[in-house]
């Protein structure tokens, strides 16, 4: 990975859109509404900065990103449920239909993405278009994850 697409996803990742926005969601594992493989999960955070680091699948070309870390007391960290190594399979957006303010909250397939894609589509999630969530599905490449369960409840 080049080191400023690295600076740049830890400056996106860290740093707040909006100092006055306070927003704590408690993240939750849910069965993803289409079938997944039993090792994938699904999230839903609050906006970001979420405190994951990514890592492109293969340098250079459009195959997806892996966690690389996790920041401390991120958002992500305390979630308790991505890890390192976990690759990003889906992650909501903010589709803006070009030449009009019309806009909607999508989905998209992330293992697709390049790296500046995958921190655009987690970047557009913004208060000003009414989104106060980040859903992301992740796949663990060791087999163990997903499942349905309920994430613990965070104090």
């Amino acid at each position: 990975m080049h080191p400023l697409q690295f600076l740049l996803l830890v400056l996106l990742l860290t740093s707040s859109f909006t100092s006055s926005f306070i927003f704590n969601p408690v993240p939750r594992l849910r069965r993803p509404s289409h079938p997944l493989h039993a090792s994938t999960y699904t999230v839903t955070l609050g906006l970001p900065p979420l405190g994951i680091v990514f890592e492109e699948v293969t340098p250079g070309f459009a195959s997806g990103v892996v966690v690389s870390s996790l920041l401390p007391d991120s958002k992500a960290s305390r979630c308790g449920l991505i890890r390192p190594g976990d690759r990003l399979l889906t992650t909501t957006a903010v589709k803006i239909e070009s030449g009009t303010s019309k806009y909607s909250l999508v989905t998209v397939d992330a293992t697709r993405l390049d790296f500046d894609s995958v921190v655009s589509a987690v970047g557009s999630h913004q208060e000003r278009f009414r989104c106060d969530y980040v859903e992301m599905s992740f796949e663990r490449p060791d087999g163990e994850g997903g499942g349905g369960e309920e994430a613990p409840d965070e104090p």
